[in-house]
């Protein structure tokens, strides 16, 4: 048994990164998914990546790899990148489910379809690093993590929401939050 410290990135929340090859035994087609699962409290589990919720880094991280990727990744995914890239060094991102950190819920983002928010606005959070989707961030994010399949993940949220603003366009709201209605009693 060695002696010396394990190399370690602790957290309280795990985020799981499963590119596409990793998906095959999915039915429906998945180019990425992030998954974030709670740990038990009384558990410690091993994970791809930490969010920056309550994230505690050694100095020796810092020392091996750098400081976060201001430049590339300003605000959101940077703490992911980060352990990520303190992972490919041969850190080890775990979570304790003892460390608990209490906060104020976010408000979420309502539903991109159905929600009064209109569509310039929408596009506009898009210009803020604070934003899941800030441009320049998720660009660095998507390829960090997939590589080249990572503007596939890229163009996803930008399609999607060009989709929605031609069916909210199309019709009003009445008649789409109707039709979503009928295809969850169906499905």
């Amino acid at each position: 048994m060695s002696r010396q410290p394990r190399k370690r990135c602790i957290c309280s929340v795990v985020q799981l990164i499963k590119p596409a090859r990793d998906n095959v035994q999915r039915k429906t087609q998945i180019w990425s998914a992030v998954f974030l699962v709670p740990c038990p409290i009384d558990q410690t589990i091993q994970c791809d990546t930490l969010p920056g919720n309550l994230v505690c880094i050694s100095r020796s991280v810092v020392d091996a790899i750098g400081f976060p990727p201001r430049q590339t990744v300003p605000h959101y995914h940077g703490d992911s990148i980060y352990t990520w890239r303190a992972k490919q060094a041969g850190y080890v991102p775990e979570v304790l489910g003892s460390a608990i950190a209490i906060c104020p819920q976010n408000p979420g983002d309502p539903s991109w379809l159905l929600s009064d928010v209109p569509i310039v606005q929408r596009w506009r959070s898009f210009l803020s690093p604070k934003s899941p989707y800030y441009l320049r961030g998720y660009w660095n994010f998507c390829l960090e993590f997939w590589g080249p399949i990572g503007i596939l993940v890229f163009v996803q949220p930008y399609l999607r929401l060009t989709i929605i603003w031609v069916l909210r366009f199309l019709f009003p709201a009445p008649v789409l939050r109707r039709l979503k209605s009928q295809l969850v009693s169906q499905g």
